[in-house]
Formats: C-alpha cells, sequence, structure tokens
C-alpha cells in the first residue's frame, strides 16, 4: 500500500521532488535527501515547492527559513554533486547554485555521520562545539573579503566547517581565492579529504 494515502491529511506531496523527509528541531527545520547515484536534488523549481505542516494544520512555505541535510553513501557523490563529473555526465547541483537553502550540509551515511547528525540537531550539543571555537579563533568579521567565523595568531580567516555547510564552504574557498589570501578549515578528521577535495572551487 502506498504510504500517501494512509498520511494523506498530514502530508503534501511534492512532484517529482527527492526530498526523503524533514527534521524539525527547536531552533531549526532540515529538508533531508538521500543522495545516491540515481538521486540527485532536481531543478530550482521543484524544490522551491518545500513546505511543512504547522500546528494549526496549514502549510507554509520555508524556502527562506529552511536548511538542508544531503545524506551520502560517500563524499565522492557529494563532489560529483557539487562540482559535476564529466565522466557520469553529472552537472552542478542547481540547487546550491540556486540558494534555496540558507544551509546544505553534506552528512555521510556512515557511524561518523551519525554522530555529525546528532550534534547538527542538538542544539546545546552545537553551541558547545560553537563556544570552543570561539575559544580558539575568536568571532568572525562580517566586513571581511571572505566569509568566516573567526581568525587565527597570523590573522588568517577560518571557518568552522564541523557542520559541512557546503554553501559557506564553498563561499569561504571562494573569496580565498579570488582575494589570494591564506585560510584554515577546522572539521572533522573524516570530513578532511572532501574538504580538501581536487575539484575546482
Amino acid at each position: 500500500m502506498d504510504i500517501k494515502y494512509e498520511l494523506e491529511d498530514f502530508v503534501q506531496q511534492i512532484r517529482n521532488s527527492v526530498i526523503t523527509g524533514l527534521i524539525l528541531t527547536d531552533s531549526k527545520c532540515l529538508v533531508l535527501y538521500n543522495i545516491d547515484e540515481n538521486r540527485y536534488p532536481l531543478s530550482y523549481g521543484t524544490e522551491l515547492r518545500v513546505s511543512c505542516m504547522i500546528d494549526n494544520g496549514t502549510f507554509v512555505n520555508i524556502k527562506n527559513t529552511s536548511n538542508a541535510i544531503f545524506l551520502v553513501s560517500d563524499f565522492d557523490i557529494a563532489a560529483d554533486l557539487i562540482f559535476g563529473n564529466k565522466d557520469k555526465d553529472v552537472s552542478s547541483c542547481t540547487v546550491i547554485l540556486n540558494k534555496v537553502f540558507r544551509h546544505i550540509y553534506i552528512v555521510p551515511e556512515n557511524a561518523d555521520g551519525d554522530v555529525q547528525l546528532k550534534v547538527l540537531c542538538h542544539q546545546e550539543l552545537s553551541e558547545m562545539i560553537e563556544d570552543t571555537f570561539i575559544d580558539g579563533f575568536g568571532y568572525g568579521d562580517n566586513g571581511f573579503k571572505t566569509v568566516n567565523d573567526g581568525f587565527d595568531k597570523y590573522g588568517n580567516p577560518v571557518l568552522n566547517g564541523c557542520h559541512l555547510d557546503i554553501v559557506r564552504l564553498m563561499k569561504f574557498k571562494k573569496g580565498l581565492l579570488n582575494n589570494d589570501i591564506c585560510g584554515r578549515i577546522l572539521c572533522y578528521d573524516f570530513q578532511m579529504d572532501f574538504v580538501q577535495n581536487p575539484y575546482k572551487w
């Protein structure tokens, strides 16, 4: 039996979307995608129609206030999705390029990803990481040449990449390249290969 008939009073169909669900926390709404070699987020127009049901039973569009999580079986899939892959005929991700979401987090489907997801969805844990980062690197400067979350002792911008927000990561790297400056990215060990990937930013 198709589950949509059982839940038809509580869900809204998004035609042709590859969204698999929503994670609602106390402070944010996370739109969940399960990404593999056969399923990629579709066009801007399709994914723009993300909505959720609020307490009074009506649907509201959350495209301007939501974030996305891309669950991937490995980071190579995320790299293909974001940067394109000529061998696999995968184009760059229109969801990212068209800025549908404020933040897009890349989370691997493994034990490391489970920990990352728990931290991402738990406000107190997220705040603990942010406080530790501030202790080491201070606060960001919105007027600087690139997005940043703080600065090292040499004055180089630092990005807190523990959540692996691909939107901020791309802006940070492009800002470094465009202004010919050095920067640092703080991340977990299992994220390093992706953060340092050979693809052109």
